[in-house]
C-alpha cells in the first residue's frame, strides 16, 4: 500500500497482495482453532482441565519412543494377543495329557487291618490281629475316555491354528509398520531438502527485491513457497512420529 501510494506499485499488485493477506488470515484462524482442539484433547488425556492447559509453541521435535536397532522375533512375545494365544495353546496342550491319563486304569494302594476277639478263649490267644496291603482297581470307560482325548486334541489343534494366526498377523503388522516408517523417513529427508531450497530461494528473492530487480509479488510468492515447504515438513514429522508409534505398538513396545 505504501508503494502504491508512492506511485511505485500498481493497483493489481496491491490487490493481489491484499488477497493473499486475507487468505492467510483465514488459514491462521483455522490453525488456531485446530491447535485449541488438540490441546483440549491432550488435556483430557493427561487428566486436567482444558482451560488450564497449554502447550508452548516450539519448533523442536517431540520425543518419540526409540525402536531397537535389531528386531528379534522375541519382541513379538511382548504383544498381549500373542502372549494370550500362547498361554491358551499351553493350557489346551496340557488338557490332552490329562485326557490321555484317563485311558489308564486307576490303582489305589492302601492298608487293611482286622481285629478279632474270642470270648471263649482265655488269655492272649483270645485276640488276633491282621495287617496287610490293600489294592483297588477301577477301569475307565474306554469309549468315553477316547472321545475326551479326541476332543482335547481337536481343541489343541484349534489353539495351535489360532496361535499361528496371531503370530502371522503380528508379523504382517510389523512388516507394514516398518515399510511405512522407512517410507516416512525417506519422504521426510526429501521434504527437508525442499525446505532448505525454498529458504535459499526466498533469501535470493529478498535480496533481488531490495535491489529493485523483482517486484514485491515475486518476493511474496517465494515466501509462500517457503511457508508451504515448512508446513509440509511439519506434517511429515507428524506422520513419521505416528509411523514410529505404530511400529512401537506392533512390536509390543515397553522395553527400556
Amino acid at each position: 500500500r505504501r508503494r502504491f501510494a508512492g506511485g511505485i506499485a500498481n493497483g493489481m499488485e496491491t490487490g493481489q497482495s491484499a488477497t493473499q493477506l486475507a487468505e492467510a488470515q483465514g488459514q491462521l484462524a483455522d490453525l488456531r482453532n485446530a491447535r485449541a482442539l488438540t490441546e483440549h484433547a491432550i488435556a483430557a488425556l493427561v487428566g486436567t482441565t482444558p482451560s488450564g492447559f497449554s502447550i508452548a509453541a516450539s519448533s523442536a521435535p517431540l520425543p518419540m519412543p526409540e525402536v531397537p536397532v535389531s528386531l528379534p522375533s522375541t519382541l513379538l512375545q511382548r504383544r498381549p494377543d500373542v502372549a494370550a494365544a500362547e498361554r491358551r495353546l499351553a493350557a489346551d496342550t496340557a488338557r490332552i495329557g490329562v485326557a490321555m491319563a484317563d485311558l489308564s486304569p486307576r490303582i489305589q494302594l492302601g492298608a487293611n487291618g482286622n481285629f478279632l476277639r474270642n470270648d471263649d478263649i482265655k488269655g492272649n490267644e483270645s485276640f488276633s490281629f491282621s495287617l496287610g496291603p490293600l489294592l483297588s482297581w477301577s477301569f475307565p470307560n474306554i469309549a468315553v475316555a477316547r472321545s475326551r482325548v479326541r476332543q482335547a486334541e481337536a481343541q489343541g489343534d484349534a489353539s495351535l491354528a489360532g496361535f499361528d494366526g496371531k503370530v502371522i498377523a503380528a508379523l504382517k503388522e510389523v512388516e507394514q509398520a516398518l515399510a511405512r516408517y522407512d517410507a516416512g523417513q525417506q519422504r521426510h529427508a526429501a521434504l527437508a531438502e525442499a525446505r532448505d531450497r525454498a529458504e535459499t530461494a526466498y533469501d535470493l528473492a529478498q535480496a533481488r527485491y531490495r535491489a529493485g530487480s523483482v517486484s514485491l509479488l515475486d518476493t511474496v510468492i517465494a515466501q509462500q513457497s517457503l511457508i508451504d515447504a515448512r508446513a509440509t515438513l511439519a506434517a511429515s514429522e507428524q506422520q513419521l512420529g505416528s509411523a514410529r508409534i505404530d511400529l512401537f505398538k506392533a512390536l509390543g513396545g515397553g522395553w527400556s
